[in-house]
């Protein structure tokens, strides 16, 4: 779920990138936009889940993930409303650096994460060169 239609392309291209597109049913908008999510009174959150709904319903969808931030409060409410779970990706993701973390791992220095090649820098930008 995210927030405005103009944005389900690249909703699609990132599940392309991350490898995950196959497992993804659809991709829908709410057509709120981020500032309008938290807007008191509003009526976004029942659009919100409305749309959520029809995801479940509609497409078949087994788990729905909220895309935007601001709508991360909303995934509980949402989940016990529909019967679906509901992922908060901000939530998810912020969990699964948290784990690394206490695994102890870190980013690796081999191949294409090593340190650049040391190079020598002349001219203006002699002053910013690693020694």
């Amino acid at each position: 779920m995210t927030t405005l239609g103009r944005t389900m392309g690249r909703a699609w291209d990132l599940a392309a990138h991350y490898g995950v597109k196959g497992q993804c049913l659809n991709v829908r908008a709410c057509e709120i936009a981020v500032l309008g999510l938290d807007v008191p009174g509003s009526a976004a959150r029942d659009v919100i889940t409305a749309e959520c709904a029809r995801a479940a319903a509609e497409d078949g969808c087994d788990v729905i993930l909220l895309g935007c931030v601001g709508m991360a409060d909303l995934a509980a409410d949402i989940s016990s409303r529909i019967g679906v779970p509901v992922v908060d990706g901000v939530a998810a993701a912020t969990t699964m650096v948290k784990s690394l973390v206490a695994m102890g791992l870190k980013t690796s220095t081999r191949s294409e994460f090593a340190a650049p090649i040391p190079k020598d820098v002349s001219g203006l930008l002699k002053d910013f060169a690693l020694t």
